[in-house]
């Protein structure tokens, strides 16, 4: 299914099952929650960043596809007592807010370079990337070198795992399926939220909201 023709049969299912739309737009605001970080603006982007820490050592903390900042809340502020860490909400998903078109590791890489620069964190960094923030943290360390100290790879993909041909069919089907059927709430009543299904105490709050945002699904 081509990118135009999803967006199109989303739109239509959402006017068509108009009662459903409005019921999640509602779910949405009523499950809305602070973000537990900052808004950071870029030249796209309006993007959702957690800084703890402190020190001349800085670490960049990229989460897998679907996943966002607080999937590293158990792992940030432990690390954040000997160096600055930085996680951070790609895209649509969590509380951040892109205007970009296309969000390929590339796009990703540019826009947290431009981030890093907003935020004064000065080079070198050591990437810590999980599964697919594995790709945009090898990438920036292949265009930056000069500004990496070193990289970490947690259970990174392949390099060609989303190569035509490569992807899971059927993750591919259900994402595209949550994307098409996202307006009017479908992966809410389903309970298929976009990313991480648990995180345990308050944090489950946070996954309520962000799950289910409009922009979670159209960014996987």
């Amino acid at each position: 299914m081509t990118k135009m023709l999803a967006a199109f049969l989303r739109m239509g299912l959402g006017i068509a099952l108009f009662p459903l739309t409005i019921w999640n737009i509602t779910m949405n605001h009523r499950n809305k929650i602070n973000p537990p970080g900052n808004i950071i603006k870029t030249k796209n982007s309006n993007v959702h960043v957690i800084l703890e820490g402190e020190g001349p050592d800085v670490v960049i903390l990229e989460a897998g596809l679907g996943s966002i900042s607080i999937d590293w809340s158990e792992i940030q502020p432990k690390v954040s007592k000997i160096a600055k860490v930085l996680s951070y909400d790609r895209g649509n998903y969590g509380w951040s807010k892109t205007r970009r078109q296309a969000l390929t590791a590339r796009d990703y890489v540019e826009e947290l370079k431009e981030l890093l620069e907003k935020l004064d964190l000065q080079p070198p960094y050591t990437l810590v990337g999980h599964s697919f923030g594995g790709l945009i943290m090898r990438l920036y360390a292949s265009l930056y070198p000069e500004q990496v100290k070193g990289l970490l790879l947690v259970d990174a993909v392949h390099e060609n795992q989303y190569a035509p041909g490569n992807q899971n069919r059927g993750f591919k089907c259900l994402v595209t399926f949550g994307y098409v059927t996202s307006l009017m709430g479908l992966p809410r009543i389903l309970k298929q939220k976009a990313g991480r299904k648990f995180l345990g105490g308050e944090k489950n709050h946070y996954l309520n909201y962000t799950g289910y945002t409009m922009g979670a699904y159209q960014t996987i």
